[in-house]
């Protein structure tokens, strides 16, 4: 049997809301949890918040569905920083909402396998994927290494060879091709 009040008597901010719900979670306070959930629910949370507290504290994700849909439908995609807080399987199962939502739909219905199209192509989508992923052009990433051959390990070290902190260190684990007894020297 619960005794705790349904009405709420506690002005308390959505960050000591979750302090307490995090300490009830820890320690299995049933009741406490609940009396924080049931004061987190009357919060206006905003939805990444949101999905990140409630996953963190194992609490129903049924109450969730009003955020994950705030995903779905909002214009941006999900940035880099939001998928680190809400965790890969959470990430990627909301790009998944969102390109379900965006599929085309037949006869006011959605059909079930239908993506949206593609409208990028070619050079167009080339780019698009080296800004996305911050990746250089194959010909900025060879004039890169060739303005910093020092940066290269070299791929023997022998007895002639000048021994730098990080040859050193690749002859004590092993990573360089030496024979055994060359490990044990430094």
């Amino acid at each position: 049997m619960n005794n705790f009040r349904k009405y709420s008597l506690y002005h308390a901010t959505i960050e000591e809301w979750t302090s307490i719900l995090k300490l009830a979670h820890i320690w299995d306070f049933l009741g406490v949890k609940e009396l924080a959930l049931r004061e987190l629910e009357q919060l206006v949370i905003p939805p990444l918040r949101k999905i990140v507290i409630y996953h963190s504290y194992a609490i129903d994700r049924r109450l969730l569905q009003a955020s994950y849909m705030a995903f779905a439908i909002r214009d941006e995609p999900i940035t880099i920083e939001e998928g680190q807080e809400l965790g890969l399987e959470t990430a990627i199962q909301l790009a998944r909402a969102r390109e379900f939502v965006r599929a085309p739909a037949s006869g006011g219905k959605r059909i079930k396998d239908a993506r949206s199209p593609v409208n990028v192509a070619g050079a167009e989508l080339d780019t698009l994927i080296r800004d996305i992923f911050r990746l250089s052009l194959p010909d900025q990433e060879s004039r890169t290494s060739q303005q910093n051959p020092r940066d290269e390990v070299p791929r023997r070290v022998n007895s002639q060879t000048e021994r730098t902190p990080a040859t050193q260190t690749q002859l004590r684990v092993g990573t360089v091709g030496t024979s055994p007894a060359s490990l044990c020297t430094n």
